[in-house]
């Protein structure tokens, strides 16, 4: 069986995040379950992928390279959506999305001739739209959902989901997410989560750091960290260290972080730390791992955390970490930034509620262990393809 992954509407190179991660992943795990797997991907930056694949997987780049089309496309959106904010009309269409589903799609048709494959997997909605602009029957399309589909689904015009919505199958994160979809799309829609690579290691319960590994943006909300730390006094952190880890899309948002920093006078406590190649190794030498997430589809860094025996802080409001994080058992679920700030005092002040609370975040990632999720995504594809 043949199978095509792809993820084109994606950053790629030097990116380290869940969903990139995922693909490289899923083309190895699907290789030596004895697929043979091409992943297609488009990105025209510098650098190259941070991941390794299987040897006998064939990933192939786009390379898309907008350029010079791009200013008359984004003058256009500005004149499209001025009446959108005058509130003369209403419409999810997005000129310079199209313009990009579209031209990926001709440039996946391209790639794609004298190429046959059984299935094709798309990572999200966008790359639906473009495989179809590329001629694929939709009847060979499986598309994935890596988030909340509740925040997707709203922002889409008719046409994109019109394509989502008519393909072979259509695939969610957490079963609550079932719920976003319209009921007659029920018969299509199957429910994986993402995989947790298992640890033998534990997290040093006893050290005092705490750990955010995530991108630095304002969806993940890493400023109200900030907030909460300064509501504590400086008796209590004595000793205690904030790792910030992550990539910041956002310049400007990441300069709104350093400045809550400063003007807080968390200096030496809370540290912006960038990337890390070795995430494993800053959540082993941590003890508390912080998620302020506005919303998440899996929330990978967390679950990762919690495999390693982390207890979590996180929002009860927020999609994919309110379905990890079960509150008082294996960690503490905030309606706000003063509780986000109390739940970790408590957790800075205790070790031993530190350490029942991380042994059945452990416990609870077992559920989600990487031979289980892909030994089930490949009966999915087998069945599909029947």
């Amino acid at each position: 069986m043949r199978i095509a992954l792809v993820m084109t509407h994606a950053k790629v190179h030097n990116q380290i995040g869940g969903a990139t991660r995922l693909f490289f992943e899923m083309a190895s795990e699907m290789t030596i379950r004895g697929f043979q797997v091409d992943g297609f991907y488009s990105d025209a930056s510098p650098g190259m992928p941070l991941f390794n694949t299987h040897e006998k997987c064939g990933i192939k780049n786009l390379a898309f390279n907008p350029s010079l089309n791009l200013s008359v496309v984004k003058l256009w959106r500005k004149i499209f959506r001025f009446p959108c904010k005058l509130k003369i009309i209403k419409t999810n269409i997005d000129p310079l999305r199209s313009f990009y589903q579209k031209n990926v799609g001709h440039l996946l048709r391209e790639r794609l001739v004298g190429l046959s494959y059984d299935l094709f997997v798309a990572f999200n909605y966008a790359d639906v739209v473009s495989l179809l602009y590329a001629g694929i029957p939709k009847e060979k399309i499986v598309a994935m959902c890596h988030t909340d589909p509740s925040r997707v689904i709203p922002t889409l015009s008719n046409y994109e989901k019109k394509c989502w919505y008519s393909v072979r199958a259509m695939h969610y994160l957490l079963p609550k997410f079932k719920e976003s979809f319209p009921s007659y799309l029920e018969p299509k829609l199957f429910c994986l989560p993402n995989p947790v690579k298992q640890q033998h290691s534990q997290s040093d319960l006893s050290s005092k750091n705490m750990v955010y590994l995530a991108r630095v943006e304002k969806n993940k909300r890493p400023h109200l960290i900030v907030d909460a730390i300064s509501k504590i006094d400086k008796e209590m952190l004595n000793g205690w260290n904030v790792l910030i880890f992550g990539g910041f899309p956002n310049n400007r948002y990441k300069m709104k972080v350093e400045s809550a920093i400063k003007s807080c006078g968390l200096t030496d406590v809370v540290h912006l730390m960038g990337v890390t190649r070795d995430p494993q190794n800053e959540l082993i030498n941590a003890s508390i791992c912080l998620f302020p997430s506005a919303f998440e589809g899996f929330g990978l860094g967390l679950a990762e955390a919690m495999a390693l025996g982390l207890p979590a802080v996180g929002f009860e409001n927020c999609s994919g970490v309110n379905q990890l994080i079960e509150d008082g058992r294996n960690g503490i679920l905030c309606h706000d930034v003063s509780e986000f700030s109390y739940a970790i005092k408590q957790l800075v002040s205790d070790e031993n509620l530190r350490a029942r609370m991380g042994a059945c975040a452990k416990e609870s990632m077992k559920k989600y262990a990487n031979d289980i999720v892909w030994d089930s995504w490949r009966e999915k594809l087998i069945s599909l393809h029947e």
